[in-house]
């Protein structure tokens, strides 16, 4: 079985007989062409002794500042915070430098970012229990008619995506799906297979292994995706130009080892 990578991007630190300190470095527009840059900052940390714990750099953007967060672990080594300070603060390439300390329990959960971007654009991260909350209490509320309506969110988000990834992919389809593929794992929301796509037919079979949406629902015995059925019918709507059905053939909430949609356009006249 392939192993599951997985990439924890919070902020808060708690060390069982450390004390983390966060060190948010912003850097110079130039530094982005400099060589070296970063190496030199963790030597000096390095000469410090101070363990790094946690490291986060911002995607580069030529002409912008640089961002770089690192956590340390100071435990014991107090003083030598304000020593690293200064001499990061007299590297050339560096703007400024600010310091994060942790609780009196001892966690680190500031954090120096008060905007979260993906790949330049504005975001939020919703974690588990956020979505579960907000999916069940949905359905809930609204009855029957919830699922449909999460569905259809999906759907016009997934083609509204795809328009955009056809921007970046240059207006070629096929790399547009590869965008969309990739944004979509990126998002954390899982990892999708294009099994089968025949355009002239209109027919898709599209799996997603890791399906953040039906791990919600463990062992319930049927399938239960409607935001993420939604996205991906959305995208193979957007590819075909058509209007598409979609149904979900298996399913991790009814115990498949994945999330697998059969596609089609609706003018098809050709059966699941």
């Amino acid at each position: 079985m392939k192993t599951v990578k997985s990439l924890d991007i919070g902020h808060t630190v708690k060390l069982a007989d450390g004390q983390p300190v966060g060190i948010f470095i912003t850097y110079k527009p130039e530094a982005l062409q400099m060589l070296g840059v970063l190496k030199e900052t963790l030597e000096h940390i390095a000469e410090s002794e101070l363990p790094v714990v946690h490291l986060l750099t911002s995607l580069p953007s030529p002409g912008q500042i640089l961002c770089g967060y690192v956590i340390v672990d100071a435990a014991g080594k107090e003083d030598k915070i304000k020593q690293l300070i200064r001499k990061i603060k007299k590297l050339e390439y560096v703007e400024d430098v600010e310091v994060y300390y942790p609780s009196k329990s001892g966690m680190l959960t500031a954090t120096p970012f008060d905007v979260l971007k993906v790949s330049g654009m504005r975001g939020m991260v919703w974690v588990k229990p956020m979505f579960k909350a907000f999916i069940r209490t949905f359905q809930e509320m609204v009855g029957t008619g919830g699922s449909a309506i999460i569905y259809n969110m999906g759907y016009i988000i997934g083609k509204e995506a795809f328009h955009e990834h056809m921007k970046i992919a240059g207006s070629d389809k096929r790399e547009a799906l590869e965008v969309s593929r990739n944004f979509f794992k990126a998002s954390g929301l899982g990892s999708v297979e294009f099994r089968h796509i025949d355009v002239k037919k209109g027919k898709a079979i599209v799996r997603v292994y890791n399906s953040f949406e039906c791990e919600l629902f463990p062992n319930i015995g049927r399938p239960a995706s409607q935001f993420i059925r939604g996205i991906v019918a959305g995208w193979i709507s957007a590819l075909l130009e058509k209007e598409v059905e979609t149904r979900e053939t298996k399913c991790l909430a009814k115990g498949d080892p994945f999330c697998e949609y059969v596609i089609r356009a609706v003018d098809n006249s050709a059966s699941f």
